[in-house]
């Protein structure tokens, strides 16, 4: 896992400039995740290294900008606009997927959030839906996913935000536990289709449609609305489709440049993300 040091080392370096030409060329937006890189970093420091570094995008931090008062607010949007950063997305804030009483405490605390989300410009809201499951089969889970999702993409939806999912494709997570679940684009959108609100979409990241065997046909196909946020992952030469619990960021093996060129102006509105650090798609 990158820390800091190496961060800043790779953010100040010729690549960190070759990979900003392209994604503008690309009609990208270049995403600093510090949660992903594992790098402890305050909303405002997050905002100041994406100035500093040349990001467009960073993670709203929904508690921070729910405990802060309306003028704090307006003074970090003020300066955002100033530095030319913008928000990516937010995370849902709670627990989701265990016992009925902790997601009924998250959505206790779940409109709060999303106006402060909402009064602060965030436009996004992202999540993953684990592929497996030791103790609630696949039905039951469809259902009750369905069902808490579409709650959360309610209240999401009253403050006009959209909300993505992401599916992961790894093997390795596949078979982690005993039920396996929705890990393809096929099944996602078909728990989108069953969570029924127009302002949820997919999360697609390429390291996880590579590992769910989806097509150039099936990404491009997409329309805009289906969409929320893209991230770009690679692969190490040796793990191509076998079990492989990390994704390097530097071997570009993964068949998505030309494909992402051919999307971007399908998905507008859309985030893109480019690249995390090692092991960010098989350690959620």
């Amino acid at each position: 896992m990158l820390n800091r040091r190496a961060f800043l080392s790779v953010a100040t370096g010729a690549a960190a400039a070759a990979m900003r030409g392209r994604a503008v060329e690309m009609g990208m937006q270049l995403h600093l995740s510090c949660g992903a890189l594992g790098i402890k970093a305050s909303q405002m420091q997050a905002i100041d290294w994406a100035h500093q570094f040349g990001f467009d995008v960073v993670d709203a931090d929904g508690g921070y900008l729910a405990r802060i008062t309306d003028d704090e607010r307006r003074r970090l949007v003020d300066h955002m606009k100033s530095v030319h950063v913008g928000w990516a997305m937010a995370g849902v804030p709670f627990e989701y997927r265990e016992d009925q009483a902790r997601f009924t405490e998250g959505m206790r605390t779940l409109p709060a959030y999303a106006a402060a989300l909402h009064r602060a410009g965030v436009e996004r809201v992202t999540t993953w839906i684990m592929p497996s499951r030791r103790d609630r089969p696949y039905i039951e889970n469809f259902r009750l996913h369905a069902q808490r999702l579409r709650e959360i993409a309610r209240v999401l939806g009253g403050n006009d935000l959209r909300f993505g999912l992401e599916y992961v494709g790894p093997r390795t997570l596949l078979v982690a536990e005993r039920y396996p679940f929705v890990h393809t684009m096929a099944e996602m959108k078909d728990l989108i289709a069953e969570i029924g609100e127009t302002n949820v979409g997919l999360v697609l990241d390429s390291w996880h449609w590579y590992h769910a065997g989806d097509t150039a046909a099936d990404i491009l196909g997409l329309k805009p609305s289906e969409v929320v946020s893209v991230d770009l992952n690679d692969a190490p030469r040796a793990c191509r489709r076998k079990p492989c619990r990390t994704a390097a960021v530097s071997c570009l093996l993964l068949p998505v440049s030309s494909m992402c060129a051919r999307s971007c102006g399908r998905w507008p509105g859309s985030t893109f993300t480019a690249p995390s650090a090692p092991n960010r798609s098989t350690r959620r």
